[in-house]
């Protein structure tokens, strides 16, 4: 079973139909737009972002955020942050969310791993913790963006065409840009790691049992998937897998 995100902007629909598809098609969760730029500037909120949120909440659909970045150096980029969180909050958008930043603007022709970062400090200091940057393979290949150097570790990363993201251990990986819900063709992202997914995890694991930081966790076949795999990139220490499927001793890495 795939772990499939969404990410949506006012091009695509802001019905209840659009989002029960999606949800019919397997989506956990979408991204959804809400800012580009700051005020003075470009001043954008998608007019779309309010429905396009409660639609997909009220079919149990997880909901992320994201901003789309024209800044250009570091004051300018606090400008944008402030900008994103304001109208975040404005539409419920609450610090359990993860909160993205989309950096692919043509205007971005230099390393924008400060700009970025100084963005996403704004962003955390202000009470969201779950920060995520959003870009394409190539500005990971050429240095655009330094992940070295980036406060967001978990990263999200466009590539298409390929059977992998060309950038290791990614938290989300942008698969496709036409992928079909609903009449509409869609960016869609594969979660590979914890971070889009981690209020689903926090819904359908039950601690059954906790001793100082080592917990047994019942888990859903698919979420044992999903835990199996962060073993594997080091987001998870297992410390005993039962005979009885599904039950998991295991330490979350911090």
């Amino acid at each position: 079973m795939v772990n499939l995100v969404a990410d949506v902007a006012s091009y695509q629909p802001d019905t209840l139909a659009f989002f029960q598809a999606m949800k019919n098609a397997g989506v956990k969760a979408v991204i959804v737009k809400i800012t580009q730029g700051s005020n003075p500037g470009d001043a954008y909120v998608n007019p779309k972002a309010r429905n396009q949120i409660k639609y997909a909440r009220q079919v149990g659909l997880l909901v992320h955020a994201y901003h789309y970045a024209k800044f250009h150096g570091v004051a300018d980029a606090k400008a944008e942050a402030a900008w994103f969180v304001k109208n975040a909050r404005d539409h419920g958008i609450g610090p359990e969310s993860v909160m993205a930043l989309d950096v692919e603007d043509k205007v971005h022709k230099y390393d924008v791993t400060e700009d970025s970062n100084a963005f996403l400090q704004y962003v955390k200091d202000a009470g969201y913790p779950n920060v995520d940057l959003y870009t394409g393979a190539s500005w990971i290949w050429a240095k655009r963006v330094d992940r070295n150097r980036l406060i967001a570790k978990n990263l999200w990363i466009a590539s298409y065409g390929v059977s992998q993201p060309g950038v290791d251990n990614v938290g989300t990986w942008q698969f496709r840009s036409d992928y079909p819900v609903g009449g509409e063709g869609i960016d869609m992202s594969l979660v590979v790691s914890i971070l889009m997914l981690k209020l689903q995890l926090t819904h359908k694991v039950s601690l059954i049992h906790q001793h100082h930081n080592q917990s047994q966790c019942l888990i859903s076949g698919s979420i044992r998937l999903v835990l199996l795999g962060l073993r594997k990139m080091g987001h998870l220490r297992l410390i005993q897998q039962s005979t009885c499927v599904g039950v998991l001793h295991c330490n979350l890495a911090s």
